[in-house]
């Protein structure tokens, strides 16, 4: 819902309409929002506060701090994929490196302070908290290997 103008009320009440549609007259349970980076993440909150849906995940493709940041705007009312932990783990896999599922992705730096890109889900990452709202996944649409591309897929066989 990147290319909407949420700022508009009826862009509101149609999104709002139809997320109820989604979830009482076609069954669904729960929503996946794509690149949520494309909007404020205090839409997704007033969706879900709205819709009630039992459960939705935010595609926030960037450093934890920014995932956590994204979380935090949502009213954490959605969870989020953990784009550092699939990281580490394809790191660890086409490095054949078991050690490095302990360690960070590098560092992020926002307002001059430093992060660590440890996955949500780490123990290691600075607030434990957002374990909670961490949602895994090893390879999806966009990491798949694809003719001229730059993806980065897991290349061995796990």
């Amino acid at each position: 819902m990147r290319d909407l103008d949420h700022m508009s009320e009826n862009v509101q009440t149609n999104v709002k309409a139809y997320l109820k549609f989604l979830l009482n007259d076609l069954g669904y349970t729960g929503f996946r929002y794509d690149m949520v980076k494309g909007y404020a993440g205090m839409y997704t909150k007033m969706y879900n506060e709205d819709s009630k849906p039992s459960f939705s995940v935010g595609e926030c493709w960037d450093a934890s701090k920014v995932i956590q940041d994204w979380i935090d705007a949502a009213g954490k009312t959605s969870a989020a994929f953990d784009f550092q932990f699939r990281y580490t783990v394809r790191n660890a896999i086409n490095n054949n490196d078991w050690t490095m599922l302990g360690k960070d992705n590098g560092t992020y730096t926002k307002d001059k302070v430093e992060y660590h890109n440890y996955p949500l889900i780490s123990k290691n990452y600075e607030n434990a908290s957002y374990s909670r709202y961490a949602v895994t996944f090893v390879e999806k649409h966009d990491t798949e290997k694809r003719a001229n591309a730059a993806q980065d897929p897991i290349k061995k066989d796990t």
